[in-house]
């Protein structure tokens, strides 16, 4: 009968018929099982053989027991020869996986895009925002509206002696005095009831003159910026238009 193996590398004799007495080594961990079942002896060995007349049991090994562990060390070797590519610095590495990290999540959460809205959707003067594969018409003619930040009424004395801001916008002439006071005070309807629209003229030395006012709720207010006078040619060939919004 074969002796069962119960250390890691371990011998056991076995008498095969025609053969004689031989001696096989076992080339992995075996753990110790009864001889009475013998194909489990020894697990990593791939054929086992029964002789009807002697009930001899053996484990037969496909290669030479010798051979094995030398070809696992020329493996090794030829591994340790092969140049190992230098460990990335920590810093590098967090970024090579956060890349990964942020690819795999930005393909995850992928929906099908939306036409895009406005970036400051509270800003009313903001540019329109186009969607893909769109375009805008543009109006025929453009003029510049110089309105200062102050809801003021800028031609009083008191006001000479200040430098007053103001911002520059590029108008369509078909806009409204009325328009002009919603997108200056961000707001319309009632709320804007009280607001007019004041054309003032540079005097010098930081000096204006009061011009045409048009009430929110005036019949005027809803008149295209041309028909006051408001034109592409105003900042050309005739003075820039100069405004204030304020208060009545």
């Amino acid at each position: 009968m074969v002796r069962p193996c119960t250390y890691a590398s371990c011998t056991f004799h076995t008498w095969r018929y025609g053969t004689g007495y031989s001696t096989l080594q076992a080339q992995a961990p075996c753990s110790p099982l009864p001889v009475q079942t013998p194909a489990q002896i020894c697990g990593p060995w791939p054929a086992y053989i029964q002789h009807n007349h002697q009930h001899i049991h053996a484990c037969l090994p496909q290669a030479s027991v010798s051979a094995v562990p030398a070809a696992l060390a020329k493996a090794k070797k030829e591994e340790e020869k092969k140049p190992k590519a230098p460990p990335l610095p920590p810093s590098k590495a967090a970024t090579v996986v956060s890349a990964a990290s942020t690819q795999l999540s930005a393909a995850s959460t992928a929906v099908p895009s939306k036409a895009p809205t406005a970036k400051h959707p509270g800003n009313a003067n903001a540019p329109p925002t186009v969607p893909a594969g769109g375009n805008y018409m543009f109006p025929p003619q453009h003029t510049k509206l110089h309105i200062f930040n102050k809801a003021a009424k800028v031609w009083h004395p008191k006001y000479a002696t200040q430098k007053l801001k103001f911002k520059i916008f590029t108008a369509s002439t078909l806009l409204t005095p009325a328009m002009v006071i919603e997108n200056t005070i961000g707001t319309s309807g009632d709320a804007a009831n009280e607001w007019v629209v004041t054309e003032v003229f540079e005097q010098g030395d930081g000096r204006w003159a009061k011009g045409s006012t048009i009430a929110y709720t005036a019949r005027r207010a809803k008149d295209s910026l041309a028909g006051m006078g408001w034109t592409a040619r105003r900042g050309g060939d005739q003075p820039p238009v100069w405004l204030t919004v304020h208060k009545a």
